[in-house]
């Protein structure tokens, strides 16, 4: 049983601003240093309790605050914000919308990036993993590789692995928008418009999913480590390009490229755009599993995100998001278990936090539906 109601209550917030209100400069500096100060307490409190685990170590202050290796990823983000701005124009960048506007559903986004930053996401990461991050990362260390590929060109070898990655990233996505781990990855979904911050806003589980699965497609195949560089600087930019607001871009589409206008359909409230364009890195597997959608004239009016309770989402309090967001999973964990049970071994249903529909239901109005079970 995982109470819901019980603890929902524990976890409520003040009465939400409306996602036009722009909240005040002190209110939002006040929030993200609460933010920064739980995430770095609770990481501390990790590597504390890890020490006292292993019976000793090093105890220097130095040794217990989290290492900064984010260093590619924020020059990327600086660059992508830069070139963005140039390119859609100071009114639609995504600087004015995080830094002058100052809308709660962009300022979740820099929460969720600061909670990362400051070492409380990859906290929680390694405990929700359960101990498959260590794992994978010593069973990459072990394995030789399939192919001989580090004796193919690189001129062949990147397409390749470009190609490869986009598989493995599609079906990985389409996996998170099963019924099981639907509730997990709305978190990512919840934005009412996107900045290209929106790539940290997703639940420690998630991002332990993606580590785990990233590290053992990469090291499988035995593709070279110069290969795999390169290919590092391309993952660290295309997260930020697809969440940007450059969709005039969108004919890279015709090319097999995923671009800003294609995901945002994927981030589309309508039921019509539900499950489509699950690619990150090409859009040929969408193409080929009959589940990509062309963007049209008008797709930068389309609106995105997804219904769903007010303190769920766009709150700037990560922290209690993700909180709210691991006992709606576990109750639908729970749920789908029982449905996999015998008859006898039922009990009554309860009442979910979030509107679902039956198993195998597209639902009419907004995004909270059940996904429609994926061949995996």
């Amino acid at each position: 049983m995982f109470p819901t109601a019980r603890v929902a209550p524990l976890l409520a917030l003040p009465p939400t601003r409306s996602i036009a209100t722009r909240p005040a400069l002190a209110d939002v500096a006040k929030t993200f240093a609460g933010v920064a100060v739980a995430g770095l307490a609770f990481a501390i409190v990790c590597k504390v309790v890890e020490r006292l685990a292993l019976g000793g170590g090093d105890w220097s202050v130095a040794s217990l605050l989290p290492a900064f290796d984010q260093w590619l990823g924020i020059a990327a983000l600086a660059t992508g914000l830069a070139v963005e701005a140039c390119v859609v124009g100071w009114r639609g960048s995504s600087i004015r919308s995080l830094f002058v506007e100052r809308l709660p559903s962009a300022l979740s986004d820099l929460a969720y990036l600061v909670l990362f930053l400051v070492g409380g996401t990859p906290a929680l990461m390694v405990i929700v993993a359960l101990g498959l991050i260590g794992w994978s990362e010593r069973w990459a260390d072990s394995v030789v590789g399939l192919l001989p590929l580090r004796e193919v060109s690189l001129w062949v070898e990147v397409p390749l692995l470009w190609f490869y990655m986009g598989f493995v990233g599609y079906w990985e996505h389409r996996l998170r928008h099963t019924r099981w781990f639907w509730p997990l990855h709305r978190s990512h979904h919840s934005p009412r418009e996107l900045t290209l911050v929106n790539g940290w806003r997703s639940h420690p589980w998630e991002f332990a999913l993606g580590a785990v699965v990233n590290v053992v497609a990469l090291a499988t195949p035995g593709f070279s480590s110069d290969a795999l560089v390169l290919f590092g600087f391309y993952a660290a930019f295309q997260p930020l390009f697809l969440h940007s607001r450059m969709v005039r871009f969108a004919w890279l589409e015709r090319l097999g490229i995923c671009t800003p206008a294609g995901h945002r359909l994927h981030h589309g409230l309508g039921a019509q755009y539900h499950d489509r364009n699950f690619g990150e890195v090409t859009n040929l597997w969408d193409r080929l599993f009959g589940t990509y959608l062309a963007p049209g004239a008008d797709v930068a009016s389309v609106e995105i995100g997804v219904e769903a309770p007010a303190d769920h989402h766009n709150t700037m309090h990560p922290f209690r998001e993700i909180a709210l967001q691991t006992v709606d999973w576990l109750q639908t964990v729970r749920d789908e278990v029982a449905n996999l049970l015998p008859r006898s071994f039922h009990r009554a249903p309860r009442t979910p936090r979030e509107m679902r529909e039956p198993t195998g239901g597209v639902a009419a109005a907004g995004r909270e539906r059940v996904i429609s079970d994926v061949a995996l």
